[in-house]
């Protein structure tokens, strides 16, 4: 049997984002979530990565369902899908150039989620978008 063997910097970025999953796990029990989909947290480092865009634009970044998206970024809001209380990390407000359409950003609480994040991973928070875009497992580009 071949079994691979992975550096040590390998094994430091695996348990950074093992430690990134588990308190995403946390904080999403803490609003209700037995079980989060992965595809949740996606929509979250989405937001962190460029905040502003619509529902839309998250959905196409992510290759996702727009209605998947939608349903994401309700639960991570203030407010979820069900109209019980949100995780209150993003917000939406209407695009002042487009009525219609809603542009999402984190909350105090999602900033203060994502310097959590930066703890976990022992990174500065300019390199977590970098950092973000490689890990091709959450985020599909």
């Amino acid at each position: 049997m071949n079994v691979q063997r992975f550096s040590d910097e390998d094994r430091k970025a695996g348990k950074a984002a093992l430690r990134l999953v588990s308190a995403f796990v946390d904080i999403a029990k803490e609003g209700g979530h037995e079980s989060p989909p992965g595809t949740m947290l996606n929509a979250f480092l989405h937001v962190c990565m460029e905040q502003g865009l619509s529902v839309q634009e998250y959905a196409k970044r992510a290759k996702v369902p727009y209605v998947t998206m939608s349903r994401h970024l309700l639960d991570l809001g203030d407010r979820n899908w069900k109209n019980q209380p949100g995780l209150g990390l993003v917000t939406g407000r209407p695009n002042p150039l487009n009525r219609r359409a809603r542009e999402y950003m984190l909350t105090d609480k999602g900033h203060a989620f994502m310097d959590r994040i930066c703890s976990i991973m022992d990174i500065k928070k300019d390199s977590l978008n970098d950092i973000l875009k490689k890990m091709s497992f959450f985020i599909v580009e």
